[in-house]
């Protein structure tokens, strides 16, 4: 009986243990796939590392080529050169510009001497024009004083007083007469309205009368004229309306 028992029960055990077996089986398999996925997955990720990241890349170096370091040689030589030129350049142009001022200054130092010489030449124009046309006036005025000085010689105490007058009221004529042949002349304005660009107010009159308003009442003096301008303006006394109850 206990044989019996015992065969059954390893009979027992090796059904159970041959499914049991196979699921170890698969659940090895499975485990070795996964494994061998994660192997390609961080195999890929290096590789994909590697080629995102620059810096592991491999960088070619140029090769030295002998005509290139030539050229720079030829450069560092001609560099010197180049600046002994420029220098060269900017002294001459400072010379020029120095030559230029010179010149400058000695056109200014002529029209300097010309421009004091000139006006010298007009100053004493100037004063030649002033005695040409003094020189007329001053001849008739010391012949006029000599004729007053000779007539005044003449008369004394038995001279009677109508000769005396008759000479004073000669002298403004004698005057006149000499500024007129020094291109003064006399004038006396016409208007019966008082002109003030012509005339001058040397006192008012009075009147009742609104029509002699603004008027001339008297012509005191006489105007004068000189190349075309007023020296002198004509003086006039001149009716002003006044009301009665003023």
């Amino acid at each position: 009986m206990e044989e019996k028992e015992r065969t059954e029960i390893q009979q027992e055990d090796l059904i159970i243990e041959g499914p049991i077996g196979e699921m170890k089986d698969d659940n090895c398999q499975s485990e070795t796939k996964v494994e061998s996925k994660l192997e390609e997955a961080e195999t890929s990720g290096v590789d994909s590392e590697t080629d995102s990241d620059p810096m592991i890349e491999p960088q070619a170096v140029p090769p030295v080529v002998e005509s290139e370091v030539e050229e720079n040689g030829e450069e560092s030589v001609a560099e010197p050169e180049q600046k002994a030129l420029d220098l060269l350049n900017v002294e001459q142009m400072l010379v020029a510009l120095n030559d230029k001022f010179e010149q400058k200054i000695a056109v200014d130092a002529h029209k300097n001497e010309l421009f004091d010489k000139m006006y010298a030449e007009l100053s004493v124009y100037k004063k030649d024009i002033y005695a040409k046309l003094l020189l007329p006036f001053i001849n008739e005025t010391v012949l006029l004083i000599e004729d007053y000085k000779r007539v005044l010689s003449r008369i004394d105490e038995n001279t009677p007083s109508s000769k005396i007058l008759d000479y004073l009221k000669n002298v403004p004529n004698d005057l006149e007469e000499l500024l007129e042949n020094n291109g003064v002349e006399c004038f006396n304005d016409e208007s019966e309205h008082f002109n003030p660009k012509t005339q001058r107010a040397l006192g008012v009159v009075k009147t009742e009368e609104t029509a002699q308003d603004n008027t001339i009442a008297e012509r005191v003096r006489k105007g004068y004229w000189w190349q075309g301008k007023i020296i002198r303006p004509e003086g006039v006394k001149v009716y002003k309306y006044t009301s009665i109850s003023e």
